[in-house]
């Protein structure tokens, strides 16, 4: 008996650290890109937030689909949920993405499916922007 309820605590255990991976892939997908401009267009992505929109929404090599299978959850559903819940643009927080979080977000997924259909997904030196955020 002492033996299952040691295995049912380790399960909720690495349970917990698998949904805060997933939560920590959100926040990172939310880090302001980097614009010498004012224009999206020629913004630069952090390599963070790229890697955490390529763990969310690449369905060929996604981690997120492997995270899902462990945590009962649908990662297509998921992936729907978190893009309507970024393009909600009314003001307010929204549980815990705000205003500018979601705006991040919804520029960085642009940076990002450009990036993806161009087929310069490689990480390069001239493709993100490694400042840390303050």
């Amino acid at each position: 008996m002492k033996e299952l309820v040691t295995m049912s605590t380790d399960a909720v255990a690495e349970k917990r650290l698998l949904a805060a991976v997933v939560a920590r892939a959100i926040s990172d997908c939310c880090i302001k890109p980097s614009k010498g401009v004012q224009k999206l267009e020629h913004a630069k992505m952090n390599a963070n937030a790229f890697t955490a929109m390529r763990f969310i929404f690449d369905t060929k090599q996604s981690g997120l689909d492997a995270y899902a299978q462990w945590l009962d959850f649908t990662p297509e559903v998921f992936r729907e949920k978190i893009l309507d819940f970024a393009r909600d643009v009314s003001p307010g927080k929204k549980d815990f993405l705000n205003e500018q979080d979601r705006k991040n977000f919804r520029q960085n997924y642009f940076l990002y499916r450009r990036m993806t259909k161009s087929q310069m997904a490689e990480m390069t030196a001239e493709t993100f922007d490694d400042t840390e955020e303050a």
